[in-house]
């Protein structure tokens, strides 16, 4: 039996797997072709990008709060420095909040 598999005979939900989690297998290494596998892995599509759309929000707001009395008491062109400056820190924490090298 493959460690990658979770192999479960027929009353499959009555073990508490989930409806959609439950696949119905083309056969098994042992030739019974009555046999269910779970193929759940767990990981999300495009997780990185949805974990870091989903931060966005937040960090913005955050680090907008941080640089509000800068911003206020600055002029256009200092603003506009400031704004650069906003945007290299919010993509720096979505960065260290959502990791690409993670698993999602």
């Amino acid at each position: 039996m493959p460690r990658q598999a979770i192999w479960v005979r027929a009353g499959a939900r009555s073990i508490g797997f989930m409806h959609q989690s439950i696949v119905r297998g083309a056969g098994s290494d042992h030739g019974d072709d009555n046999m269910y596998t779970r193929r759940n892995s767990g990981f999300v599509a495009n997780g990185l990008d949805r974990a870091r759309k989903a931060a966005e929000p937040f960090i913005r707001a955050e680090v907008e709060k941080e640089y509000a009395p800068r911003i206020e008491n600055s002029s256009l062109a200092d603003r506009w420095l400031l704004q650069q400056e906003m945007e290299r820190v919010i993509a720096t924490r979505i960065r260290q909040f959502a990791p690409p090298n993670a698993l999602y």
